[in-house]
């Protein structure tokens, strides 16, 4: 009867599992998942985060570039239905818009010159509108714009123009540019972006390919 009893309470190592070691394993089981599943919910926001931040960066980097592009090779030519009469102006400058001819992508406008004003509209849109460029004719009204949004999230755009010395006047940065029959030396573009936008503001100086003053 002894041996009997011996047998019983010391059972063989293979002879399975009590309830209490299947219970803690279960547990401990149940919070390693847990713990993986909290793991595979935060790569997944930081991926998305990231993928966030990669496409708003190449957004701005594409507007940076179009900004330059148009500036860059701004044309001396008449804008229609802008400045006072009996002159003509080939940029008109204010703090948070100008107009010019300049050409365009392909993708927007296609071969060009074009009438181009740049705004930033209500709603923090920063807004390009175009339309194709005709001389103006006296009597005549021109055409309308077409409208392309280039981006949303803007806070402001400022926009300061550069005037060179002249026996007149010293050189510096002017918040409006109305010359008439000139362009600005340098046309200096800073776009700020909403409150939390974790990309960098924008700013760029870009000297019109035919930038004069006078004449």
């Amino acid at each position: 009867m002894k041996a009997m009893n011996d047998r019983l309470h010391h059972r063989a190592p293979w002879a399975g599992f009590t309830l209490l070691e299947v219970l803690v394993a279960l547990a401990l089981l149940g919070f390693i998942l847990v713990a993986l599943a909290g793991g595979v919910r935060f790569g997944v926001r930081a991926w998305q985060a990231e993928e966030r931040r990669g496409a708003g960066a190449a957004e701005l980097e594409a507007v940076h570039g179009l900004l330059r592009r148009m500036v860059a090779t701004a044309q001396p030519l008449p804008l229609a239905g802008l400045g006072p009469p009996g002159t003509t102006l080939f940029f008109d400058g204010r703090p948070n818009e100008m107009s010019f001819v300049s050409d365009l992508p392909d993708a927007i406008g296609g071969a060009g010159p074009y009438d181009l004003a740049l705004e930033f509209a209500e709603g923090g849109r920063l807004v390009l509108r175009w339309r194709p460029h005709v001389r103006p004719v006296p009597g005549s009204s021109p055409g309308p714009y077409s409208e392309t949004e280039l981006m949303r999230g803007v806070a402001g755009l400022d926009l300061r123009y550069f005037v060179p010395a002249t026996t007149e006047q010293a050189a510096g940065w002017l918040s409006e540019w109305r010359q008439p029959g000139a362009l600005p030396a340098l046309v200096r573009v800073k776009l700020r972006l909403a409150a939390g936008d974790r990309r960098r503001s924008m700013e760029l100086v870009v000297a019109p390919l035919l930038g004069t003053f006078g004449g």
